[in-house]
């Protein structure tokens, strides 16, 4: 004898014992049975697990969605990345086992050939590939995308990194979009009829952030904290220099910098350069990231682009005091400074630097924006959101 569960995942029993599970002829047992049936088969997919925002929170719908009941299956290219995989109720880990977007498209037709998912959960430059795959394996999943970037110059834009919003997005079932502004940037730039987005912001899992903080790990007396890919749009030199200017007036304050990425090497060297190697400590990527930002004096976001950064939700949640450039995605997290410090632009090395001297002198009140975070940002709500796409 199986359960349900089984045969909904494997096919492999017979109708009758579905039925005798319940009870053979039992109106309830057929009730239940039509319910199971109906509960909807997601495939969440992200080409890595690596550190960055988008695959976390991809990550974290996943495992919401799982603790609603879904079956969900969290798709990789080759399931290799910086975090360690869960175990999960209703969550299956699984990955295509190549190590390139471009490699996978054949693979991910008779992956979704022989899953059968009802909706297909992706995001950015993902969604060409699933939808191609989609079109070329017969199926008919729904396949709802979110954008996380921010263009700031459209007419800057090439061809490459236009076409997806431009000729992708209007095929999807939904399209995300984690912030008004850029929903607005979708309709006004790309054309999307307005019906076709609706905006959900990105949401965070409250209590295992919560939770995961109170891993021990060693940490100076007193730090600020960047997380996040070694990247140019991170600006990091920008905050290298205002971290410098800080440090003349308090010399016992640290730079905790976690992460990794393509411009490694030329952070590591404009860190020697500035002569802050006692200072500045590079710490590679942390799986668990969470005791480091909630014991952070302050955390820094220096961007010069974010969509809607998911750190600054991490920080808020966890009662640390933020100074963050004015990004479309930082102003709109902490309120136009209620919640956070925001500096008067992305290059102003100066007003970065007074800002972090107010956020060390002057914190926000933790429970103030722990509150705030909790009442806007919690996973339940947004989960219960993206349910009402399809149904």
């Amino acid at each position: 004898m199986c359960s349900i569960r089984e045969f909904y995942i494997s096919g492999s029993c017979r109708v009758f014992s579905r039925f005798s599970f319940y009870g053979v002829g039992s109106g309830i047992g057929f009730y239940k049975y039509i319910i199971a049936k109906k509960m909807e088969k997601i495939v969440v997919f992200t080409p890595s697990l690596n550190i960055g925002g988008i695959e976390r929170i991809l990550l974290t719908y996943a495992k919401g969605l799982a603790a609603k009941g879904y079956e969900v299956i969290y798709l990789t290219l080759s399931g290799q990345g910086d975090y360690e995989y869960e175990p999960v109720e209703n969550l299956t880990y699984s990955n295509l086992g190549v190590k390139r977007l471009r490699w996978a498209f054949f693979d991910l037709v008779k992956y979704l050939r022989k899953q059968k998912p009802d909706i297909i959960l992706c995001a950015n430059y993902a969604t060409m590939l699933v939808y191609i795959a989609k079109v070329f394996s017969g199926s008919s999943a729904k396949i709802i995308t979110s954008q996380h970037n921010y263009y700031e110059n459209y007419l800057e834009m090439n061809f490459k990194e236009t076409f997806i919003p431009r000729y992708i997005y209007p095929r999807c079932f939904k399209v995300i979009a984690v912030s008004e502004g850029i929903r607005t940037m979708l309709i006004n730039d790309f054309g999307i009829r307005p019906q076709k987005i609706v905006t959900i912001s990105n949401p965070i899992d409250i209590v295992q952030i919560q939770s995961q903080a109170n891993q021990e790990v060693e940490l100076p007396d007193e730090y600020m904290l960047f997380v996040g890919r070694f990247d140019k749009v991170k600006n990091l030199p920008f905050l290298i220099d205002a971290f410098k200017l800080f440090n003349k007036t308090y010399s016992q304050v640290k730079l905790l910098l976690v992460g990794n990425g393509a411009e490694l090497e030329n952070i590591s060297k404009y860190v020697e350069n500035a002569e802050l190697q006692e200072k500045i400590e590079i710490l590679g990527v942390k799986a668990n990231p969470f005791p480091y930002i909630k014991n952070a004096k302050i955390v820094v976001l220096s961007s010069i682009s974010e969509a809607f950064p998911t750190i600054l939700l991490e920080s808020l949640v966890l009662g640390t005091t933020i100074v963050s450039t004015p990004t479309y995605g930082g102003i709109d997290i902490l309120e136009k400074g209620k919640y956070g410090y925001i500096s008067a632009s992305t290059s102003d090395v100066n007003s970065f630097y007074e800002k972090l001297l107010q956020a060390y002198l002057h914190p926000f009140n933790p429970e103030e924006i722990i509150h705030y975070a909790e009442q806007n940002y919690n996973l339940d709500k947004k989960i219960s959101e993206i349910e009402e796409l399809w149904k």
